[in-house]
């Protein structure tokens, strides 16, 4: 099952539109069948560069192509860039090379090669369409849709992450087999069940200087998610509406800061009690310091899981000591 598509791309942006863009694209270029034995994940921590080349020269023992995922690419050296130059001049016709990453500073070396071999994708993380129509598009291959009111309580619940908005619209799929739409209360139900925290939780743990209730919905987060990337999304997400919600209702009042950021009726209570409780000091201090550990978390020069529980502990403590994070 070959396709005429690039033998080089590079995925950058929001994981979940990224995984989408790659899956859709591994479909072009491997049958079903192929996919077990060709669709072959590497990362670059755990494999030189000269070994991915060797293998991409070999003919795959089964199926007619290979592709090969590859992660953590930003630690590709300028003498590692020049190993894949030399192949992209003369490379295989089966072999396929996938790169992916969350993002990638504009002066890196892969670029370049990109650029005169490949094809760049960005998934903007603020690319809601994009998401949500993914998301309808499983939906409606499946024969079923759901009301207005049932995606608006997934959205609030899951922050806005697409990737916990599709699990619960996949586990709803599954158990759903009625005609009719899928409603709220189903809704209700499956979040009760597989979702006992969201970040609205974390920032009011955090508001109430509650640091052990804050790291009980963090880790609850953080097993979910299997990784501190989407929780750092997640919590910068939060944090950012309740900052623009104090700009809104400075500025055109408090009914239509609601109605502007789509708050739920039953969210209302808390999000404006934390909208109040926030200072924009503590916000915006809060989102540059989430910046600063994002980068080194993607970098390597942090343990993930313990940076962000000493985060949200002096964030949940007191305002002064955010200061002093990271």
């Amino acid at each position: 099952m070959r396709s005429d598509s690039s033998h080089l791309r590079l995925f950058v942006g929001d994981l979940f539109l990224r995984k989408k863009k790659i899956e859709h694209t591994i479909q072009q270029i491997l049958s079903s069948e192929e996919r077990a034995f060709n669709l072959l994940k590497f990362d670059l921590e755990t494999i030189s560069v000269e070994n991915l080349v060797m293998q991409a020269r070999s003919f795959p023992m089964l199926g007619r192509a290979q592709v090969f995922l590859v992660r953590s690419f930003e630690r590709l050296k300028k003498e590692n860039v020049l190993l894949l130059e030399a192949y992209f001049e003369n490379p295989t016709e089966w072999s396929y090379f996938f790169f992916e990453s969350d993002q990638v500073e504009e002066n890196h070396p892969l670029l370049k090669l990109i650029t005169r071999f490949g094809e760049r994708f960005d998934c903007a993380p603020n690319d809601r369409k994009t998401g949500i129509d993914f998301i309808h598009q499983k939906l409606k291959s499946g024969g079923q849709t759901i009301t207005k009111e049932a995606w608006q309580f997934l959205e609030e619940k899951t922050g806005g992450d697409f990737t916990l908005l599709d699990a619960c619209i996949e586990k709803l799929m599954l158990y759903w087999d009625q005609e009719k739409p899928i409603d709220v209360e189903p809704a209700r139900k499956l979040v009760d069940e597989f979702l006992r925290f969201d970040t609205f939780d974390l920032t009011e743990a955090i508001c109430e200087k509650n640091p052990s209730k804050a790291l009980q919905v963090f880790r609850y987060l953080y097993e979910l998610e299997g990784t501190a990337v989407p929780v750092i999304g997640l919590l910068n997400w939060q944090l950012k509406r309740i900052w623009q919600a104090k700009i809104l209702t400075q500025e055109r009042g408090e009914r239509e800061m609601l109605k502007f950021l789509r708050i739920s009726p039953y969210r209302v209570p808390t999000f404006l009690k934390q909208v109040a409780r926030f200072s924009f000091h503590t916000l915006e201090q809060a989102i540059s310091q989430l910046f600063q550990i994002d980068w080194k978390l993607k970098t390597g020069q942090m343990n993930e899981q313990i940076v962000l529980e000493a985060f949200i502990v002096k964030l949940a403590t007191s305002e002064k000591s955010l200061l002093r994070t990271a």
